[in-house]
This record gives structure tokens, C-alpha cells and sequence, in this order.
């Protein structure tokens, strides 16, 4: 790819680049190249996401009191999933006439305001004993469990399939008996670990596969009793973990500690995947020409993607879901057999040609719209005939050029912009960009995103102390409120109180691991810290033949290049100012596999 323009971006004021390839892209939407660079443009489209605040709420038709992934006020109107699936009232009654004297994002604003939003992002039908979750569907017994598909008797969870009797884990697929770890595939009993795969019984490892009984280990391939990549006979192995007492907290303390000098000390893959070509990114899974992805499966010929699944084709700047969609751009939350979508969140369902659309389902050709049903030919949720609606739409284009939204920071918005988040409304710190972009409250209202400002709890703990040992816990601690251990130093977004659920404590019991100390907040945040940012740097591999450049691993098998430093160059999210051992494909495989 060629590059045929620089552009300045105008969020951060960084120059960012355009390929030839992105401009024939762009000529073939329709739609001028952006104004913002590629991860301010990320940002946007995963501040306009939430899934893990929930709010107590009513609903505004039947007055049912009900959990909401939104707050009830002035500018939103929340209904149970129950009356807004029903059929008691309809988006096309809230429609208006465009307005030429008007900017087009302040029109879609007042329309946001009065149309009825569904309380919970969930299949209901498939949700049993799950009312705490969000962004999910066909969950059973789970409790604060979020952006999941299939699962039970799990909790404090996000970004999950196929899950079982988990606790505390970050993306993990077809996983059982697992806690407080993240990136973790067909895995049984793993505990603290992060980026294993077709596993059981892993305690504190990293980059580890076919593996089963192992402590503190990174890097390991089909073994089993390692100890800190140590190899130990299975009697061995069971005496040294008595001996660690892991049913402690301070046992699990000391080995955590132990085990990550294992994990600084052992080399990096400088992204992991299976099954891609013609790509960079990171966690990407049977790919084809993706570029600038990020949790990407089943996907060809798409840039600027995160977290998209199940065949997604022909894309650009698509952040959140897919299963059969193409041709999408600056969208989140879209999918479900959908095409050719542009500007638009929330939407799914066998839906084609929307343009600035949000929570549109099974519907076509809308300009505008909220909350629309199985509708087509509609501005601003007024319908129209066929031959109307494509006279109009040209002339509204041309207007948003002629008079775009100018925000409070003097960034314009005409034709092709992501909505300004001031539109959308919510609250920047209640959102996925928060995740994995933490901001201040300044920052995000520089940004243009509203803030929410926390109100302080109240609620006095009970317990301050929590007993170091699961084998001391006493059954009626499920009834105390317990400290965060990060209270006393106002963390940010810290609860400060928290409850260990009988649930909750029964799986602690089977796994043998001590009570958390920290809120779910707060270890959610310490999951997160795990992963590696959304942003690549151009690296050279740090084998430099023997030895990695830095010396400080010596490398056990011989490479493709002998004794010379290796000369592979890649784009990894690894930070050159980081302290990890970053190595290509070829140096890795070399000694892990």
C-alpha cells in the first residue's frame, strides 16, 4: 500500500497517513476520507459502547421497576425489553421533518432524546437467572457478566463464549472452572493466567498450550509438572505445590511474584493468532488482510477492526461484533447479517444501507433513524416513498457539508463523520473507550464526551479484614460488606465496599484460592492492565542470535539465522519502551514450538 495523502488529525492534531487501497474504499462508499486519525476515530466509536454500568430504573410505559445499562433523565427514555419489543407503540411516531436550517446532528440529538431505548442489550428468551448481565445472551446462574455468548454459573466476567463455573476472566472461549485470567481458550481449572490455550490445571502461566499441571510457567508447549518452566516429576510437583500453600493469599502472593520474573525473563510472540495472512494486529483468528486489528476472528480484507467475529468482509474502522457482515464503516455495535452500513451504532438484524442510525433492526434504507423495527425508506424516522427518500438523501448530504455540527472544541462534523459523542450522550467513563483508554474528566470532555461524575458511596463495610486463608472462611461472610483494599486510597471508580455472593464463594472453595481483596471494579481494572494496548509500534525482532539484544535471555534452540541478530521486522503492540522480549514468528517458534 501506497501512501497518498498526509492529513492532520483533527482531534489530536497528529499526522496520520492515507493508502491508495483506503482511498479507493472511501470512492467506493461514497464518503470524503477522514478527519481523524485511525485511534482517535477508535476511541470515538468505543466511547459511544457501554455494557458494565447498570442502573436501577423504571420503565417509562409500564412502569415496572428494572435494571438499565442507562440512566433515566431528561434526554433518554428507557423502556423494559418486554414493552419495547411489544407491539404497543412504534419509532415512527416520534418522526420529523428534516430541517435545512438546522445542522443534521442537532436534529438526530432531539430524536435520541424522545425515542424509547430497550433497558438491556440481551436476548431475553435465552437469559435465565442472568438479569445482572449485558451485552449477552443464552447465560444461566451469571451474575455482572458482560459482552458474553453462552455461559453459566460464571460472574464478574467480560468478553466471554462458552463459559462454566468462571469467576474474574477477560475473553475466554469454551473455558470451565477458570478465574481472575484472561485470553484463555479450551481451558479447564487455569487460574491467573493469561493468553493459554488447551490447558487444565495452569496456575500463573503465560503463552502456554497443550499443557496441564504447571506453576508459574511461560512460553510452554504440550508439558506438564513445570514449575517456573522447570520440569518436575508428578511427585515433585505435588510437594512443591503444598508447599506454596496457594489456598493463601500469601502464598499465592510470593508465587505470583516468582512466576513474573518467568514471565519478564521469557520472550514474547510479537502477536498472537492462528491462521492469518497478509495481517498485523494483535489476537487475530483465521484472518486474511486485516490490518490494524485487534480481537479479530473470521475476517478478510478489513482495517482498523476490534473485536469483530464470524465472517466480516471488506470493512474499515468497524469496532464490535459481525457474525455476516460487509462493507461497514465507522460503525459499532453492528452486525448480524448486515451491509453496507456507515455511521451507525447499535444495529442488527438483517440490515442494509443505513446511514447515521442507531438502534435500527431488520431494516433498510434509513437516514437517521432510532429505534426503528423493520422499516425502510425513513429520515429522521419519517417515512417515505422510494423515489422521495432518494431525492432527499442527496440533498441532506449536501446540507450537513454546507452547515456541519461545529462542537464546543471547534471540531466540525460534516458528511462521513462518526457522530460527535455530545450527540450520543454517553458518559465517556461508563464506556468501553474507558477500558481500554482510561482518561481524566477533563480529557473526555476535550474530547467532546460527556462525564460522570461518581456520587460517593455511603455504605460502611462490615469486615475490613478479609481471612488470608479460603480454608478459614466461615460461610456467613456472604452477609458482610467487605473493604476494597483500594478504598482508603480513593482509586479511581473503586466501589470501596463489595459482597463475595454464595455462589461466588463455593467456586472460590472448589478452586482452592483465597477471597479477592479488591471490589470487581478494581480487579477488572487490574485484568485489563494484563493486556496489551490497542496500538501498534513498528518493531525489529530483539534475537540477536544467541541472545535476545537486551541479553537478558539466552535462547536454547539454534535460529533460521545462526549467530547473527535476527533482521525480521514487524508491527506488534508491544512498546519499544516496554520490557518485554519481542520476538517474530520465526525466533519464537524456535524456542517455544
Amino acid at each position: 500500500m501506497n501512501t497518498v495523502e498526509t492529513k492532520s488529525c483533527q482531534n489530536c492534531r497528529s499526522d496520520f497517513s492515507l493508502s491508495d487501497d483506503e482511498q479507493v474504499f472511501y470512492d467506493h462508499i461514497r464518503v470524503p476520507a477522514p478527519t481523524w486519525c485511525a485511534q482517535c476515530r477508535l476511541v470515538r466509536r468505543m466511547a459511544s459502547i457501554s455494557f458494565r454500568f447498570l442502573f436501577k430504573n423504571e420503565c417509562k410505559k409500564c412502569g415496572k421497576s428494572l435494571l438499565s445499562m442507562y440512566e433515566q433523565n431528561a434526554e433518554r427514555v428507557v423502556y423494559c425489553n418486554t414493552c419495547w419489543w411489544g407491539d404497543s407503540w412504534d419509532a415512527v411516531d416520534y418522526g420529523r421533518d428534516y430541517d435545512f436550517s438546522r445542522p443534521f446532528f442537532e436534529q438526530f440529538k432531539d430524536l435520541l432524546c424522545v425515542i424509547p431505548r430497550m433497558a438491556m442489550s440481551v436476548d431475553t428468551p435465552s437469559m435465565v437467572n442472568s438479569d445482572f448481565c449485558n451485552g449477552a445472551a443464552g447465560l444461566k446462574d451469571c451474575y455482572l457478566v458482560f459482552h458474553a455468548d453462552k455461559g453459566e454459573r460464571s460472574y464478574y466476567s467480560s468478553y466471554t463464549k462458552n463459559i462454566k463455573d468462571c469467576s474474574d476472566v477477560m475473553w475466554a472461549t469454551n473455558c470451565e472452572l477458570c478465574y481472575n485470567s484472561s485470553s484463555i481458550t479450551d481451558c479447564f481449572q487455569c487460574v491467573y493466567s493469561i493468553n493459554c490455550e488447551h490447558s487444565n490445571n495452569l496456575i500463573a502461566c503465560r503463552d502456554c498450550a497443550g499443557c496441564s499441571d504447571c506453576i508459574g510457567c511461560a512460553g510452554l508447549k504440550n508439558k506438564q509438572y513445570y514449575i517456573f518452566n522447570k520440569p518436575h516429576t508428578k511427585d515433585q510437583y505435588e510437594e512443591e505445590k503444598r508447599k506454596m500453600n496457594l489456598h493463601t493469599r500469601t502464598g499465592v502472593e510470593e508465587m505470583r511474584r516468582k512466576a513474573s520474573e518467568v514471565w519478564s525473563s521469557a520472550p514474547y510472540r510479537y502477536m498472537y493468532g492462528k491462521k492469518y495472512e497478509n495481517c498485523d494486529g494483535d489476537y487475530l483468528m483465521n484472518c486474511k488482510n486485516v490490518h490494524n486489528g485487534f480481537r479479530v476472528e473470521d475476517t478478510e480484507d478489513t482495517t482498523n477492526a476490534a473485536v469483530l467475529y464470524w465472517n466480516v468482509k471488506d470493512s474499515r474502522d468497524y469496532t464490535s461484533w459481525g457474525n455476516v457482515a460487509s462493507l461497514i464503516y465507522e460503525c459499532a455495535g453492528v452486525g448480524e447479517d448486515a451491509y453496507d452500513i456507515q455511521m451507525s451504532t447499535d444495529s442488527w438484524g438483517k440490515i442494509s444501507h443505513l446511514r447515521y442510525c442507531a438502534i435500527c433492526l431488520s431494516s433498510q434504507n434509513l437516514f437517521g433513524c432510532a429505534g426503528m423495527r423493520k422499516k425502510q425508506y425513513c429520515i429522521l424516522n419519517k417515512k417515505y416513498t422510494k423515489e422521495a427518500y432518494e431525492e432527499l438523501v442527496p440533498k441532506i448530504v449536501e446540507h450537513m457539508n454546507n452547515m456541519p455540527f461545529v462542537d464546543e472544541q471547534g471540531r466540525t462534523y460534516r458528511y462521513g463523520e462518526y457522530f460527535p459523542l455530545s450527540v450520543l450522550g454517553r458518559a465517556y467513563n461508563e464506556s468501553v473507550a474507558y477500558d481500554f483508554f482510561p482518561k481524566t474528566k477533563d480529557q473526555a470532555l476535550q474530547l467532546g464526551s460527556p462525564w460522570k461524575d461518581r456520587e460517593e458511596r455511603v455504605t460502611a463495610p462490615t469486615l475490613t479484614t478479609i481471612s488470608d486463608d479460603i480454608k478459614n472462611v466461615r460461610d456467613d461472610i456472604s452477609k458482610e460488606m467487605l473493604q476494597c483494599v483500594n478504598a482508603e486510597a480513593n482509586t479511581p471508580d473503586c466501589t470501596k465496599v463489595f459482597k463475595i455472593i454464595k455462589q461466588e464463594l463455593d467456586l472460590y472453595r472448589k478452586l482452592s484460592v483465597p477471597l479477592p481483596q479488591k471490589c470487581p471494579v478494581c480487579r477488572t481494572k487490574d485484568l485489563l492492565a494484563l493486556l496489551p494496548p490497542l496500538q501498534l509500534w513498528d518493531r525489529q525482532c530483539m534475537c540477536g542470535g544467541k541472545r535476545s539484544t537486551n541479553g537478558f535471555y539466552a535462547n536454547e534452540m539454534e535460529h533460521y539465522h545462526g549467530t547473527e541478530a535476527c533482521s525480521a521486522e514487524f508491527k506488534t503492540t508491544y512498546s519499544p519502551d516496554g520490557p518485554e522480549i519481542v520476538y517474530c514468528e520465526n525466533c519464537y517458534r524456535s524456542e517455544f514450538i
